[in-house]
């Protein structure tokens, strides 16, 4: 890769630059900042993940318990309004 370096505007360090698409490379602290960003989003991803799993475990559960005779009578009460 073709590269091009550049003096930041304010003088205080270089800006490599891809010289084939002119774009800026992120530099070494931009790239920590974004794997971070990319872990704790893979993190709550995840909590909200197995908290889904745990809820549509438990909706099934309770479909499974509604479809046994005289459940309604056991369970919660029948609405009517539907």
């Amino acid at each position: 890769m073709l590269q091009r370096w550049v003096a930041s505007p304010e003088g205080k360090r270089l800006q490599v630059f891809n010289a084939k698409t002119g774009k800026r490379l992120p530099t070494p602290l931009e790239l920590e900042a974004a794997r971070k960003a990319a872990e704790e989003k893979a993190l709550t991803e995840a909590g909200a993940r197995k908290a889904a799993e745990a809820e549509l475990k438990r909706l099934r559960a309770e479909i499974e318990r509604l479809k046994k005779p005289g459940a309604a009578r056991r369970g919660a009460p029948r609405r009517t309004d539907l």
